[in-house]
């Protein structure tokens, strides 16, 4: 019986494509938007591959004069100097920043965006996810607590796979089931990558919806969208004067009346960067466990960095270097162990 991943190990251990190439095979499959397939087939014909091994070969070049340098300390020739290892570890830190900035748009090509919909209890997240995927799918109530679990629904909207959570309303509540669901729902406040926080514009603001406000543009200012909700049942003043003084985005709505809700689609795509350009794709870090190695590498370079400002000796930022190549060497699979391989191609398809 072929294993998951059986074929694509194969090729990876024969020498057919490194795990960039391999793990590229996964991300196809799992692409939610034909760019995340564009990005996963340039991986797969070796595009981040090509930029990974030269950053790798950048460090290894400057670790080898550090070497260098340390075999003749004793005749006193100055092979390389500190500026110039500090240009060249700069240069390379400017090509890691550059493949790890596109990490957050790499995640939206391939598993799409969690937009979480939140608000005190009864004013119309259920009727705004319904109005979002132009389903009746979510049970509307006028009776506040109805939904007491995160309800997922997803559509495409502009070529991105978007899934909307519907969660419990957030209040203080004497009703342990309903409580185990707005404690759900804060959970997934971390989690989303924006977060609509639904007020009814029609009635004055509660505290409930003041803390939650507050709350939220605090610890999540750069993904919270602000949904001013029941336009059509008219605008309540004072309530509209305190959401004027918010620097946030805020879209004017009627869920029930399907008002303004393209509008919110057009701000969900734009806020979460997922608005960018087709031909960009190719390059984009999609998969967590190269980001974290990529990172990881980073982190010996700064190490490098401060050694040789404080003026230590050349062997410490030698060892930094040689550990940020490795980091760099078990991204490509140049370094793998059996564990690290059992644990990438458990998650593939029977066979592929």
């Amino acid at each position: 019986m072929a294993e998951p991943g059986e074929f694509t190990k194969r090729a990876f251990l024969n020498q057919k494509m490194d795990l960039i190439q391999a793990e590229a095979v996964a991300e196809l499959i799992a692409s939610q938007s034909s760019a995340g397939v564009k990005n996963s087939l340039a991986q797969l014909k070796g595009s981040l591959s090509k930029k990974i091994k030269t950053i790798r070969s950048a460090i290894i070049h400057t670790s080898a004069y550090l070497e260098l340098d340390l075999d003749f300390t004793e005749e006193d020739l100055n092979i390389i100097t500190p500026p110039q290892i500090l240009g060249e570890v700069h240069n390379t830190l400017i090509a890691i920043d550059e493949i790890l900035g596109t990490y957050r748009q790499g995640k939206i090509l391939s598993k799409g965006i969690d937009v979480l919909i939140t608000g005190k209890p009864n004013v119309g997240k259920s009727s705004l996810m319904n109005a979002l995927i132009g389903e009746n799918r979510v049970i509307v109530s006028a009776t506040p607590g109805t939904t007491r679990d995160i309800i997922h629904e997803q559509t495409i909207i502009k070529n991105t796979m978007v899934r909307f959570l519907d969660s419990a309303g957030i209040r203080l509540t004497d009703s342990s089931i309903e409580a185990e669901g707005v404690e759900r729902a804060r959970e997934q406040f971390d989690i989303a990558d924006i977060i609509l926080m639904l007020i009814d514009v029609s009635e004055p603001m509660t505290h409930e919806d003041s803390n939650l406000l507050k709350s939220l543009l605090q610890t999540y200012p750069e993904k919270t969208i602000i949904i001013k909700n029941k336009i059509d049942l008219g605008v309540n003043e004072k309530t509209d004067e305190n959401l004027k003084t918010v620097e946030n985005i805020t879209i004017s709505v009627s869920a029930k009346k399907k008002t303004n809700i393209e509008k919110i689609k057009t701000e969900i795509i734009s806020k979460s960067g997922a608005g960018f350009q087709e031909q960009q794709t190719g390059s984009m870090l999609t998969n967590r466990r190269q980001f974290e190695q990529l990172k990881a590498a980073r982190e010996d370079m700064e190490k490098a960095t401060t050694t040789i400002k404080q003026g230590l000796g050349y062997e410490f930022a030698a060892m930094d270097l040689r550990s940020a190549a490795e980091h760099l060497s078990e991204i490509t699979g140049e370094i793998s162990t059996d564990d690290i391989l059992n644990s990438i191609f458990a998650d593939f398809c029977i066979g592929k």
